[in-house]
């Protein structure tokens, strides 16, 4: 589901997922960033709390060129 919405969304970057949660860190369009929080926050209501930081104007040489989702065991380490 994080990955077919984040490739539909244009984003690039890495979204950790463990049980406990998830761990992103994504780029694209503000408008692209917003629908994809929309998404989590549908999907689940524990995303309804979360604190979602938002970069505005970063430059397109920082984007990520795509989208890695990655199980791991935990988020920390």
């Amino acid at each position: 589901m994080l990955e077919k919405a984040g490739i539909d969304l244009n984003l690039g970057g890495r979204i950790r997922v463990a049980e406990e949660g998830l761990n992103s860190t994504v780029t694209g369009s503000h408008e692209n960033i917003t629908s994809f929080i929309s998404i989590l926050k549908e999907f689940d209501d524990s995303f309804l709390s979360t604190g979602f930081k938002i970069v505005n104007n970063m430059p397109t040489d920082r984007a990520f060129k795509d989208l890695k989702v990655l199980p791991v065991k935990e988020l920390v380490f």
